[in-house]
C-alpha cells in the first residue's frame, strides 16, 4: 500500500514561498495501476520526487508499505566516474539484488555492448536512458513511478520498454503521470487530475480525462496557440504552426494533405507526420494507434489543431525542437548572412542565461550568470570594468543559516553591492576563496570584457520582469554599455507579469536608440522561474528579439 495523507510542498522563491502541492491524498494499492493527468507546471513531478523519496513534503505524511522506484529512466543517480556495471553492482548492494543474476539482463537489454564497462560520463543522454531503465527493471518493485520517460531510444527500444514493463510486470503497481493521456488510457483502471496544487480523485480514467480534456480546452493560459493559426483551415493551421517554429511544411510528396482529404481515412498520415515533425521520429504501434483512434472519436477540424496542442505541450517535442531546429531561428529571417555570432546573457541569475541554452545560442558563462543582480549593478559592473566585482577582499562566506536554499547554495555576498544595490547573494555552489573558483570567475570576466571589445556582430541581452523602472533600467545599462562601445547591440526585454489573453504573444518597442532596444513581450502564459508555462511563447520570444535587428528595424 503506498498511502499519501494532507501532502503539501512548497518552495522559497525569489517573490517568496510557492505552494505546488496543497493538502493532497492518494491511496495506491498492490497491482493497481493509476494516472494522474496535468499540465507542464501542474507539480506532477514534485509529486514523483516525494512519493519516490527524493524529497520530503513540507507538510503530511506519505506510508509505503511496499517497496517503491525511483522514476523511470532517471539517471541523476549515477556517479559518472564508475562504469555503467559498477553504478549497476553499487544499485543491486543497496537493494539487496544479485549482481550476477542481473547482469546479463542488463547487457542484453540496454545493447550498450561495450561501453557498460566505460564511465558513465561518457554516455550520450539517450545512452544513460537506456542504462538508467534497464537498472529500474533489474529490481523487483512492487511498485513503479513513471514520469513520461518511456519515449527512450529508437521505436524497437521503446517497445521493448513498453514490453518489460507492462507485460512482464502486469501484476505490479504503477503510478504514471503525464500531460497526455494516451499512455494512461492504455494501462490505468483510474485517474486524477492534478491542477492548480489540488489532486482530484476519479473513479475510472474516462471520467477523469474527460474532465482534464474539457479544463484543457477551456483555458488559454497553458495550451493557447496564435489565433492567426486557429483561424486558418485545417492544412494551412498545420502549415503556419510549423512555418512559424521553423519546422519543414507537410507538404512533401509523401505527407500531402489536400483540403477534400477525409479525416476519417488519414488520421494515420495525420498523426505520423506530427511524429515525424514535431519529435523527429516514426510512432510507435501504441501512440499511432492511440491518437488515430483519439481523433476519430473527435473529429473535424478541432480535431486537428487539439492534436497540435497536446504535441506542442509534449516535453519529448520541446526537447526536439531545441535540439533539432532552434538553430535555423538563430538567422534572422531565415537569412544566415544576419545572424550575431554570439549573444551574451547579462543575467539576472539564470533567466536569460537559461533562456539562450535553451536555443543553443548561449557562447560562453558570463560573469553575469552566477549573480542574483539587478539593472544599477550591471551598469556600475560594466562602467567600473568589474574591478569592484574582481576584488577579492569585498567576498565572504554568507552563514548557513542565512542561505536562501540551503547549506549547499548562496554560499558568497559582496559587501560592496551588497550595501550599494542589495545584492544579497552571488553565487551558487561557488566559494570565491576557493583558487579554482575565483580562477574561473575572471576567465568569465575577461571573455565578457573581450566580446564588448570586438567588433564581431554580438548581441547583449537581458530578460527581467517588468517594473515600472523598466526604461531607467534599460537607460543604464545601455549608457554604461555604449561607452565601451558606441556600436555594441543591446536588447532589453520587459517580461509582462500578466499573459495577453488573447491568444497572440505581442513584442512592443517602447524605446530605440541607436542600436540599443527597449521592448515589452507579453505571452500567452505565464513566465515561471526558467521558462514560459507554454513553450510555444518562448520559440515567438526569440523570433522577436531577433527581429528586433533585422536590416528593415531602423532607429526611430
Amino acid at each position: 500500500m503506498l498511502d499519501l495523507r494532507q501532502v503539501s510542498k512548497y518552495y522559497q522563491t525569489r517573490t517568496g514561498s510557492r505552494q505546488v502541492l496543497n493538502n493532497i491524498n492518494l491511496r495506491v494499492s498492490k497491482s493497481e495501476r493509476v494516472g494522474i493527468l496535468g499540465r507542464n507546471g501542474a507539480g506532477k513531478s514534485t509529486l514523483i520526487r516525494l512519493i519516490g523519496g527524493s524529497e520530503l513534503p513540507t507538510s503530511g505524511t506519505i506510508e509505503r508499505s511496499m517497496s517503491v522506484s525511483w522514476p523511470l529512466a532517471f539517471s541523476g543517480g549515477f556517479q559518472g566516474s564508475l562504469t555503467g556495471l559498477d553504478n549497476l553492482r553499487f544499485v543491486c548492494r543497496i537493494y539487496s539484488v544479485s549482481y550476477s543474476d542481473v547482469v546479463p539482463f542488463v547487457e542484453d537489454f540496454t545493447e550498450l555492448g561495450r561501453y557498460l564497462r566505460e564511465p558513465v560520463k561518457t554516455y550520450s543522454n539517450g545512452m544513460r536512458a537506456r542504462l538508467a531503465f534497464a537498472l529500474s527493471m533489474a529490481v523487483d518493485f512492487d511498485c513503479f513511478l513513471i514520469d513520461e520517460v518511456l519515449a527512450v531510444g529508437d521505436a524497437n527500444f521503446q517497445e521493448k520498454c513498453r514490453q518489460e514493463l507492462f507485460v512482464n510486470r502486469k501484476n505490479r503497481a504503477m503510478l504514471m503521470v503525464a500531460h497526455d493521456a494516451s499512455m494512461i488510457r492504455e494501462h490505468c483502471s483510474r485517474a486524477c487530475v492534478l491542477e492548480n496544487g489540488v489532486l482530484r480523485n476519479f473513479d475510472d480514467v474516462n471520467t477523469a480525462y474527460d474532465y482534464y480534456h474539457d479544463e484543457l480546452r477551456s483555458s488559454n493560459t497553458r495550451y493557447s496557440l496564435s489565433l492567426s493559426v486557429l483561424e486558418h483551415p485545417t492544412t494551412n493551421a498545420i502549415n503556419t504552426l510549423l512555418e512559424n517554429t521553423n519546422i519543414t511544411s507537410l507538404n512533401s510528396d509523401t505527407d500531402q494533405l489536400g483540403p477534400n482529404m477525409s479525416f476519417d481515412n488519414q488520421n494515420e498520415r495525420i498523426v505520423t507526420a506530427f511524429y515525424r515533425q514535431l519529435l523527429g521520429r516514426e510512432p510507435d504501434a501504441i501512440g499511432l494507434r492511440t491518437h488515430s483512434n483519439w481523433m476519430q472519436q473527435h473529429g473535424g477540424e478541432d480535431a486537428v489543431q487539439d492534436l497540435l496542442k497536446m504535441f506542442l505541450a509534449n516535453d519529448e517535442c520541446r526537447q526536439y525542437l531545441a535540439r533539432q531546429d532552434m538553430s535555423r531561428l538563430v538567422g534572422l529571417s531565415a537569412e544566415k548572412a544576419q545572424a550575431f555570432d554570439s549573444i551574451v546573457s547579462l543575467g539576472t541569475h539564470c533567466y536569460t542565461a537559461t533562456f539562450l541554452k535553451r536555443f543553443q545560442l548561449k557562447k560562453f558563462s558570463s560573469a553575469f550568470d552566477w549573480i542574483f543582480s539587478n539593472p544599477s549593478m550591471i551598469a556600475h559592473v560594466i562602467d567600473d570594468d568589474f574591478e569592484t566585482f574582481l576584488d577579492a577582499t569585498q567576498y565572504s562566506p554568507v552563514p548557513i543559516e542565512q542561505r536562501r536554499d540551503g547549506t549547499d547554495v548562496n554560499r558568497v555576498q559582496h559587501s560592496y553591492y551588497k550595501q550599494a544595490h542589495g545584492v544579497d547573494f552571488m553565487f551558487n555552489h561557488h566559494d570565491v576563496h576557493e583558487p579554482k573558483d575565483y580562477a574561473y570567475l575572471t576567465r568569465c570576466v575577461e571573455r565578457f570584457r573581450s566580446a564588448l571589445r570586438d567588433n564581431a556582430k554580438t548581441l547583449f541581452l537581458l530578460l527581467r520582469r517588468e517594473t515600472e523602472h523598466s526604461i531607467r533600467e534599460f537607460e543604464l545599462i545601455r549608457d554604461a554599455l555604449q561607452r565601451k562601445n558606441e556600436d555594441v547591440s543591446f536588447m532589453f526585454v520587459a517580461v509582462a507579469n500578466t499573459p495577453t489573453h488573447t491568444g497572440v504573444a505581442r513584442m512592443d518597442v517602447l524605446a530605440r536608440d541607436q542600436n540599443a532596444v527597449l521592448s515589452r513581450f507579453s505571452g500567452t502564459s505565464h513566465w515561471r522561474t526558467l521558462d514560459f508555462v507554454d513553450p510555444f511563447d518562448e520559440f515567438c520570444l526569440l523570433r522577436a528579439i531577433l527581429s528586433n535587428f533585422s536590416p528593415t528595424s531602423k532607429p526611430n
